[in-house]
């Protein structure tokens, strides 16, 4: 095991018997993802605040939950992730994801020449135009890496329903981008 997962599992350890630095240390540890991971979920700064603040608060209180100290990261996520769903539950907005490389391993080759001449924002626009759920599934199944199962549980929808909802994002955005290469 390498020294930095060693250290983390030694702070989820302390943690858990509530040592305040080792919770400091998760906390500045694990930030910069999680904050990251809200951003793509939620639009407003404020929002992304309240989720990210919600996320850490869950995760501290439930940290003896926790059953494998090395799964702590993928335990956050979920975390989360359901924090952020359930805020666009309650509030019904949504935030697109940005990540242009992780798009363009969805595409062809074509759209993908196409895709790398377009800016972030561009991308970003573009994803914008997809209804809520095409977008939503687009970014668990793609950025978060969820099967269409866990996404079919997590929004209550069918499994084929997220397949399909994939699918139709997919071919959306492929229109798009091909028209503004043309």
């Amino acid at each position: 095991m390498k020294q930095a997962e060693q250290d983390i599992k030694q702070l989820v350890i302390e943690a858990i018997r509530g040592n305040k630095m080792s919770q400091k240390g998760l906390y500045d540890h694990f930030a910069p993802k999680m904050l990251a991971l809200c951003y793509r979920y939620l639009d407003n700064q404020q929002d992304v605040f309240d989720v990210f603040q919600e996320g850490f608060l869950k995760v501290f209180s439930n940290l003896r939950q926790l059953k494998d100290a090395d799964a702590i990261e993928w335990w956050m996520k979920k975390i989360f992730v359901n924090e952020a769903l359930q805020f666009i539950r309650k509030q019904r907005q949504f935030n697109t994801i940005s990540d242009s490389e992780t798009i363009a391993n969805v595409f062809d080759t074509h759209v993908n020449n196409a895709l790398s001449k377009m800016a972030v924002d561009e991308i970003s626009k573009l994803i914008k135009l997809l209804p809520e759920g095409r977008r939503l599934i687009l970014n668990l199944y793609i950025i978060e890496g969820y099967s269409h199962s866990e996404i079919a549980e997590m929004l209550g929808i069918s499994v084929s329903t997220s397949k399909s909802q994939l699918h139709d994002a997919r071919n959306f955005l492929k229109l798009r981008i091909t028209e503004r290469d043309l």
